[in-house]
Formats: C-alpha cells, structure tokens, sequence
C-alpha cells in the first residue's frame, strides 16, 4: 500500500451513539450485530388512513435525555469529545496552531417543503412551534467547546458548518490544507447529530421518510457525535489509529431536494477524483456506506457503482458496511462514524482489507468519498 504524502495520521478518536459512549464499546457492539432501536414518543401519519403508529429511533439513551434542540447537540458534542479525552490522556497540543471544524445540521431543515406528487417542492409555509432551530452563536459554540475538551483554542482557529450526511468530506476539505502547510499542526474535527426532536422528527413524516409500516423503505431516525485529531503524517505526537489517505468532494444536481431522479453521477465522481488521488487508485473493495433503506439513495449508489466499476476493478467485488443497520441515521455524523468503525476494524484485525472507502450523500447534493488505511505496524 502506497500512502501518499499528503496523508493525514488520526491520532486520537471519540463517540457517542445509541450503542454507547465510546468508540471502543460501540464498534465491538455493530460488530457483535447488535442494534438498538426503540420506541419514540412521536406517531407517524398514514396518508391514506390516517391512522397513528408510534416509529422507533436510535437514541443515545439517558445522556442525552432532557435535551432539546441546540442544548441536545452541545450535548452530543460533550459526550464525543468526553471519549476523545480519555483516549488522548495527557497528550499536549499546539494550541496557538491547533485547528477546530466543527459540523452541525441546518438549522433551518425542518422548514424546508414537502415534495408534491411529482417529486417537485411544494409552496407551503411551516408553522411547527420551534421548527427553526435557533442559529448557535459562534462564541458560545467555541466556549463551550473549549470547556469540553479542555483546550484553550484561539478563536481565530475555529471553522463552523452546517451540513448534511457528506459533512466528514466537508471537516477534511477545510481541515487537510491548512495542516499541509503548515498552518496547523493539529486539527480537531467534530460533527453532532440528531434527528430526534419533534420538529425533525415532523419534517421526515411530511416528507415520506419515516419507516414505518406504511412507509417500509423509510429509515429510522438516530443520533450520534464524534470527534477526531487529525496530524500531519510526518510528525504525529501519538502513534496513528488510521490513515486518511485521500478525501474528495462533488456536487450532484439530482439530489434528494431537486425532484430529478437519482443517476449516481456526483458519487461517481467524488471516486473518481478520489482515486486520482491516491498512487495505486482505489484498491479495496470495502467500502462504508450511508444507506439507510431509502430507494433513493440506494438507487443513486448503484448508478453511481454502475459508473465508477470501470475505472476501479476493486469495486467489481465491493464489500458494503451499513452503519445505519445498527445505529439508525446519524446523518451529520455518519462519515465521522464510519471513520471509527474503519479504526477499530485496523486496531482489533477484523477489517476485510487494509483500507476503506467512506461513501456519503447529502440531502443538498454533495457527495464524498474518503479513503481510510490502517496504520503502519509498529516496528519492533
């Protein structure tokens, strides 16, 4: 395996989902098959009937309990850089050049409309109390930040978004130039999602995206944070958990909100940048993907491997990981997720290959595509 010189070493990982509240404990669950959905307070709407049926989620559980809206995902992001923390010890950080990305949901997807019987947006005005999360102020989002991971980061270094399932492409688009040229020596990337409030919750059902029994290619609502240290490849303070090898970004115009039908061609070429990216192109057939048992999305991943099989033989015998099988949607978070079930594959020696390709579509059209390897074994 090749490694380019542009790699990034993860030095340092943290999680919080609905099957615990560690990178460790929650992978060896997904791994041991295990899944945890319950009921939601919430009901779904038949469109026919009429009638009520109580959906099921993946929440966090009691850590989150009690919380709402902006308060949930400070929250989440508390619980995953708490993990961070604890795996990174007493490990000291350049902090006058330590970078902060962090990735958020849109504050305003629960106002956007419903789509009518032809797949086009409908005119509608939404007057769901709460329904637009309130814009979380940037000094607070970095107080409260510097609190949770106990580092007092310039406020100079903090990017902040908002994104959708292709966020952990968007953290290292902002995050991989700034530590290849020096300007950083250490970035942190944090992303926090939840789909389980009422407002979101209410924008699913509207939308047609709940599972439910008369919705069963819907998919169930989840919720998760992490968090990662990324270092230049050249000089980590700590022995790397993974590799990012090479990342890369596209935009599809047939994406869930246009009403196009999905052809697969952003995917397609975010793999393909990604594998002019890397010295060998993509070579493994492992790939993390973020479906999640619409037909939408699953119909525009196989376009797009109907693509990309030409320029990538690998992908002729791709091997698929579903992350939502176990932790629900976690939409923001979902790449981030998939970049430690990748980790702790390497660490514990179940991967299927030396490296993985992290696949992701956001409900806006972007698309990416992350290559993640193992690290190199320790010498004796």
């Amino acid at each position: 395996m090749a490694i380019p010189p542009h790699a990034l070493a993860v030095t340092g990982l943290g999680l919080a989902s609905s099957l615990g509240l560690s990178v460790s404990g929650a992978c060896a669950a997904a791994r041991a098959g295990i899944t945890r959905p319950r009921p939601l307070a919430f009901k779904a709407i038949d469109p026919d009937t009429k009638d009520q049926e109580q959906v099921a989620g993946h929440p966090i559980g009691n850590a989150t309990e009690g919380f709402e809206g902006t308060g949930r995902l400070l929250r989440i992001l508390q619980l995953a850089a708490a993990d961070l923390r604890a795996g990174l010890g007493k490990a000291q950080l350049p902090l006058d050049q330590c970078g902060l990305v962090v990735a958020l949901p849109e504050a305003n997807r629960a106002t956007l409309p419903p789509l009518d019987e032809k797949g086009q947006p409908e005119e509608y005005e939404n007057t769901l109390p709460g329904a637009l999360r309130p814009a979380l102020s940037r000094d607070v989002l970095l107080e409260r930040l510097r609190g949770y991971l106990g580092l007092a980061i310039p406020a100079s270094n903090l990017i902040v978004m908002e994104s959708g399932h292709a966020a952990l492409g968007a953290l290292l688009a902002e995050a991989q130039p700034r530590l290849a040229s020096g300007e950083w020596k250490a970035c942190l990337i944090l992303a926090a999602e939840s789909w389980l409030d009422p407002p979101s919750l209410q924008w699913l059902d509207d939308h047609g995206r709940l599972k439910c029994s008369a919705n069963p290619v819907g998919y169930q609502p989840g919720e998760a944070g992490f968090a990662a240290l990324l270092e230049p490849l050249a000089a980590p303070h700590r022995r790397p958990q993974a590799l990012i090898t090479g990342s890369a970004t596209a935009h599809d115009p047939a994406h869930q909100r246009s009403g196009e039908p999905p052809l697969g061609r952003g995917l397609a070429q975010a793999l393909h940048l990604l594998g002019q990216s890397l010295p060998e192109g993509i070579t493994t057939p492992w790939v993390i993907n973020d479906l999640n048992g619409e037909v939408r999305r699953a119909m525009d991943w196989g376009q797009a491997l109907v693509r990309a099989v030409d320029d990538h033989d690998s992908l002729r015998g791709v091997q698929i990981q579903f992350p939502a099988a176990n932790f629900g949607d976690t939409g923001v978070a979902s790449g981030g997720l998939g970049l430690c079930l990748a980790a702790r594959a390497f660490a514990r020696k179940y991967a299927p290959s030396d490296q993985a390709v992290i696949v992701s579509s956001a409900d806006d059209g972007l698309r990416s595509a992350v290559c993640v390897a193992a690290p190199p074994e320790k010498r004796p």
